[in-house]
């Protein structure tokens, strides 16, 4: 038996000593007005989303209250006095319903709506997670509007199939198929049924959805880490499958399907695959595939591109494998390119490459592959040695050797690469930049701060101990096993608090470059208030009204009350515009009462466009000037239909015209979403909104 919620339990405690204390025919009424104290005003589509499954409590208290007579405004109140938001309610709470697979509440939602169409969202809910019953019970319903299968319907339909698709839920897809009365047309340009088959290996699935009229497209997807020889095996199958039959763009296929190819090794589909498109059609060249190949290992598939490469002019081709090996670490394609090719009077294997700025020991030290670097560094004395012994043996034929800037110790500092910076120190001499310093303080290495300032090695600035207390920087480096060639991600790091600190102290005592204000302003930003304190006491740079800003707009409280009891800087308003766009009420309260600077129109409008309805009525109570109109419209825009309507019950007269127009400048993105029809006819109530 599933736990009960906190609320549900609270509900229930009150009504057990209510029961034994009031009279049965009042009861009812004082467990409203408990509820009415312990429960908060609510959509409820929020309800549902709350609620356990298969709990109804929740729900039939916010029904209860959307009956409520009175002339007062609330959310719940909407579901019976807007038309517009009660459809737009019906689909919100199937949509909530659906996700987590509650029969019983999609049955409760039925029972207590009717004659509301089913909007997009849910069907794409329903194949996503695979819940056929879902569809069949909404198809069938008489009460309400059934599935509409036109309207948005149309422009979104390949959402569903796709959903369903990727997890698989083929009866699902089947389903869609026969009851959605999609044309031959509308499946010709849904490619995606045929990728997610392809995807999931299906050679079964992917000739059904070409025999049914689905599109064949793109077959480019990234789950190469989970590759097995089975599925490999069936890929290509389905590949052949479709060149053979001359469906798609070949070429577009070729260009995706040789990147599988090369990281599974299989050096006879690579050669299938360029033999299907002609030479000036393909778009991926030799010398990307051989990147790829590359980065993977791939062995074979690197010997035979090098090999066809052989008489071209226009590339150094080692050197481009050389490269990508480099750059994904793997010291075993390094060493074989090398001893292929460190001899070859035709080749600079180390050679800077086209699209790269530094040499290839920097790209090592950046990534922290030290094996390579070592190897690298080997070669490199390996060949200076030789190079000495050349007058004594004309017939020894030299290779260029590896090179290296001051870029790879800068590099490994800024990523924390330790035993690099070391290795660098002790073998090379190129030293580095005040980059180094700089960055490994933003970091928070003081190992290699220490380091660095040990053997001299650089120097750094004020950007330092800014950047150490700012400490928010990106790393362009990964750790997702993927080659760096499919690998998109770019990390945004953190330091600890305790590592800001321990940093900052670090630079204070060791290095005489100081600071600026940016230093404070920072700390104050990211809420760290130990840090704060110490700058203040130990720093004579002060700070600017940019550290009040930053700590409201974080809703750090703390800071800002320090900032206003030990500092005489002061904020702007951008103090409280920052804070209602965070949804930090208490923040708001605070500088309301303390400061005097107050806030501009873009207060409301940042709040509204996030959806905070407390913050949005707060601002109202307490400023005025208020761009009301803006507001809303930054509500619509993003979904945020009960605060579009609590504004334009703030608004005391019908729209003017001008009004109208700012409202639609605002409605840039509202088309986008699937179920967008209800707000925009509720806009339309209001004056015609522009369709798209």
């Amino acid at each position: 038996m599933k736990p009960r919620s906190p609320l549900t339990l609270t509900l229930a405690c009150a009504r057990l000593v209510l029961r034994h204390k009031i009279p049965a025919k009042t009861l009812d009424i004082v467990s409203a007005l408990l509820s009415d104290f312990l429960v908060e005003d609510i959509s409820l589509s929020r309800a549902c989303a709350l609620s356990h499954t298969g709990s109804l409590a929740l729900l039939d208290l916010i029904w209860t209250r959307s009956l409520r007579s009175g002339d007062y405004w609330s959310v719940a109140k909407l579901l019976h006095r807007e038309s517009c938001y009660y459809r737009w309610q019906f689909s919100q709470c199937l949509v909530e319903a659906v996700k987590r697979g509650d029969l019983r509440m999609v049955q409760w939602i039925l029972n207590h709506f009717s004659d509301c169409p089913v909007a997009p969202e849910v069907v794409e809910e329903a194949a996503r997670g695979g819940h056929l019953w879902a569809l069949q019970l909404l198809e069938s319903d008489e009460n309400c509007g059934e599935i509409q299968w036109t309207g948005d319907w149309v422009l979104y339909e390949h959402y569903s199939f796709n959903y369903a698709a990727i997890g698989g839920h083929w009866g699902v897809v089947e389903w869609l198929l026969d009851h959605s009365g999609i044309t031959l047309e509308m499946r010709k340009n849904n490619s995606l049924v045929v990728l997610r088959a392809y995807e999931h290996c299906n050679l079964e699935r992917a000739k059904w959805a070409i025999a049914k009229g689905f599109g064949v497209k793109s077959l480019s997807c990234c789950d190469f880490e989970h590759y097995t020889e089975t599925k490999w095996q069936t890929r290509t199958e389905i590949v052949k499958y479709i060149l053979e039959r001359g469906l798609g763009d070949a070429a577009l296929i070729v260009h995706d399907v040789l990147y599988e190819a090369a990281q599974a090794d299989d050096v006879d589909f690579c050669h299938y695959l360029r033999s299907k498109v002609g030479r000036d059609r393909l778009e991926y060249d030799d010398i990307g595939l051989l990147h790829m190949a590359s980065a993977f290992g791939s062995l074979s598939v690197v010997r035979r591109l090098l090999w066809s490469l052989e008489s071209s002019s226009d590339y150094n081709a080692p050197a481009e494998a050389m490269f990508s090996a480099v750059e994904n670490g793997n010291l075993k394609m390094v060493k074989a390119l090398y001893q292929s090719y460190s001899c070859n009077p035709n080749f600079d294997l180390f050679h800077k490459r086209r699209d790269k700025e530094y040499w290839i020991m920097d790209i090592a030290a950046e990534k922290g592959y030290i094996k390579v670097l070592k190897f690298l560094q080997h070669v490199y004395v390996e060949i200076k040695e030789a190079s000495q012994k050349r007058d004594a043996d004309w017939s020894f034929i030299f290779g260029p050797s590896p090179e290296c800037s001051s870029f790879a110790m800068d590099a490994a500092a800024k990523n924390g690469h330790y035993d690099v910076v070391d290795y660098l120190r002790a073998n090379r001499s190129e030293g580095c930049t005040k980059d180094a310093m700089n960055e490994a303080a933003a970091n928070g290495h003081v190992d290699i701060l220490t380091l660095l300032h040990l053997y001299r090695l650089g120097d750094c600035t004020t950007a330092a101990m800014d950047k150490a207390a700012t400490n928010c920087h990106y790393l362009n480096s990964c750790r997702c096993k993927k080659p760096l060639v499919s690998c998109q991600h770019k990390l945004i790091v953190s330091i600890s608090a305790d590592q800001r600190l321990q940093t900052v102290t670090w630079l204070d005592l060791n290095r005489s470059e100081g600071c600026t204000t940016a230093a404070m302003d920072g700390a104050a930003s990211n809420g760290d208030l130990a840090l704060l304190q110490w700058f203040h006491a130990h720093r004579r740079e002060g700070c600017t009204t940019a550290a009040m800003d930053g700590a409201a707009a974080n809703g750090h409280l703390k800071v800002v009350k320090w900032l206003h009891a030990n500092r005489s800087e002061g904020c702007t308003t951008n103090a409280i515009d920052g804070a209602a766009a965070g949804g930090h009420l208490k923040v708001l309260h605070w500088l309301r009462s303390n400061r005097p600077e107050g806030c501009t129109v873009a207060a409301m409008d940042l709040a509204a466009a996030h959806g905070y309805m407390r913050v949005v009525q707060w601002l109202l109570a307490n400023f005025n000037g208020l761009n009301i109109i803006s507001a809303m419209g930054e509500a619509l825009n993003n979904r945020h239909f009960e605060l579009a309507q609590f504004l334009d019950a703030q608004h005391p007269n019908v729209y003017n015209d001008n009004e109208l127009r700012e409202m639609r400048s605002k409605l840039d993105t509202l088309s986008m979403w699937s179920n967008s029809q209800e707000m925009r006819a509720w806009g339309n109530e209001r004056g015609p909104l522009p369709r798209r």
